[in-house]
């Protein structure tokens, strides 16, 4: 009992020592206590036969002052599990802990489809961000097609079932 007593203690001023020197922060915590938020947006510019054009935005805050630069990336995940990465690394500046970056890529239908991930880090301190699921703006992340039906950019089927095309607006 005595033993066991004595080992509690010296675990307890271990992990006291270690707290007061700074090694127990957690990832991605800033030096204020609070971590860096991560928020990002998807915007669809537009489907072609097989490709969707979109935006991705992306807004830091709350980082440490250390750090002056963040990199985040956009993956889906798709049905078996997998992770792809889909777009080029996003990077941004940071100024008093905040920042943003924007990408605009085309991917090809099936990869697009899953579900979105955003992720990354600041610099040089690498702190985590996200993973976060982007918001969609301007309604549904686009899906694909329906099986037999026309894609001619520029029009718009009226409906699935009468393949008639009037103009985009």
């Amino acid at each position: 009992m005595a033993q066991r007593l004595g080992s509690s203690i010296a675990l307890l001023a271990a992990l006291a020592l270690l707290v007061a020197c700074g090694g127990a922060r957690a990832g991605g915590a800033s030096s204020g206590g609070g971590a860096a938020t991560l928020a990002c947006s998807l915007q669809s510019e537009g489907i072609e036969v097989d490709v969707i054009r979109s935006l991705l935005t992306c807004t830091v805050s709350g980082a440490p002052a250390s750090d002056t630069a963040f990199t985040v990336r956009y993956s889906v995940t798709d049905e078996k599990g997998q992770t792809h990465q889909i777009a080029a690394p996003c990077h941004g500046a940071l100024r008093a802990g905040a920042g943003a970056c924007s990408l605009r890529f085309s991917v090809i239908v099936p990869q697009a489809l899953g579900k979105p991930s955003v992720a990354g880090e600041t610099e040089p301190d690498q702190r985590p961000l996200g993973p976060v699921t982007p918001h969609t703006q301007g309604g549904t992340t686009p899906q694909p097609p329906n099986p037999g039906q026309t894609v001619i950019p520029g029009l718009t089927p009226i409906s699935d079932r009468f393949p008639t095309l009037i103009p985009n607006a």
